[in-house]
């Protein structure tokens, strides 16, 4: 212990600033220069940051007051939609970010709401980064063979388009089994005078009949569908909500498709509603729908499209596609391949 004061003493009239009480030497004895100049950083309110870049690239000697090392956050969303793909929950209504089938509000238990996707970090950020092409293309194109979610799951774009996502990592799973071993929520549709009351949260689960052969069905959002890809893949399921566009087409770029959430027409919509499930309220949109990015050039995205199941690589306006995706709360989540695998 008096080690430590003498040295922290020491450190404290070299570089003129105080050493916070509570500071911890991170390990390995090298260069003091570079130390110095982290403690600045760290007092000035970088100490996260300073000492995981420090400890991770060079290991110098460097005093932080909090623990070392990223850290890494998860998002939630949730959507609903009639014959589409799938929704997502967890945002604030701003630009209309929730929809059913896409992008929904979730609201706390005191009446608030929160945007779980503003500020979302992927798990698993260093699998991540090694996939994104860091100089990006001006065009891409990954060919994935197509699957229809027609006529079996009117409601089930997200599990057809993993299906699509499985089969190009080599390990094939049909969209039928994907549908029985999806997370459901299984809370009843209460609708009184046309107006919707309650029902399951997509970010629990598949929300109503994924078959919408007797009952009406909504969807399910990217993290349980995360949670099924790392069932059955375990370490490979990433889930990449939040990341900006660009970071998706880098990924694409480098040979890896990208589930997203966005519309059945692929541009924003103005048709919402909301309804109470067990862990708050959902705001969703039944225009929400689920597709496999495989490709992009300056002015088009180029899709699977589970509703268009014959097709491979359909054209798309890429303007319009990222505002709904983006109204959608920026769901996107892929399987890493396998020499990325955690």
């Amino acid at each position: 212990m008096r080690d430590r004061k003498r040295k922290q003493q020491q450190h404290k009239r070299k570089v003129g600033y105080k050493i916070p009480p509570n500071a911890r030497k991170v390990p390995n004895k090298r260069t003091r220069r570079l130390a110095a100049a982290t403690l600045v950083l760290a007092v000035l309110g970088g100490s996260t940051t300073a000492a995981w870049i420090i400890q991770k690239v060079s290991h110098y000697n460097v005093y932080s007051t909090s623990a070392s090392g990223p850290r890494n956050s998860t998002s939630s969303s949730s959507s609903v939609n009639q014959t589409r793909g799938a929704s997502n929950l967890g945002q604030t209504p701003s630009s209309a970010k929730g929809q059913i089938g896409s992008g929904a509000t979730v609201k706390a238990k005191d009446g608030d709401s929160s945007n779980h996707y503003e500020n979302h970090v992927p798990s698993k950020h260093d699998i991540v980064q090694k996939m994104m092409k860091h100089s990006l293309p001006s065009h891409a194109l990954i060919h994935v063979p197509a699957i229809s979610q027609l006529p079996q799951l009117r409601n089930g774009c997200e599990v057809t388009s993993l299906a699509m996502l499985l089969t190009f990592e080599k390990h094939p799973v049909s969209k039928l089994t994907l549908a029985k071993e999806e997370p459901q929520d299984k809370t009843p549709l209460v609708r009184k005078n046309k107006k919707w009351i309650s029902w399951g949260n997509p970010n629990v689960g598949f929300v109503g009949s994924v078959s919408g052969k007797k009952n009406l069905g909504y969807g399910i959002y990217h993290g349980p569908l995360t949670k099924l890809v790392n069932k059955i893949l375990p370490g490979r399921g990433l889930d990449l909500t939040g990341m900006s566009f660009k970071n998706l087409e880098a990924i694409v770029a480098n040979g890896t498709p990208v589930e997203v959430w966005d519309t059945t027409s692929f541009k924003p919509t103005d048709s919402w509603v909301s309804w109470k499930s067990p862990e708050g309220t959902v705001k969703a949109t039944f225009f929400e729908h689920a597709v496999l990015l495989v490709g992009y050039n300056k002015h088009y995205v180029y899709i699977n499209n589970p509703l268009k199941g014959g097709v491979a690589a359909e054209k798309v306006p890429i303007g319009p596609f990222i505002k709904a995706w983006d109204q959608l709360g920026k769901q996107a989540m892929t399987v890493a391949p396998e020499k990325f695998k955690d």
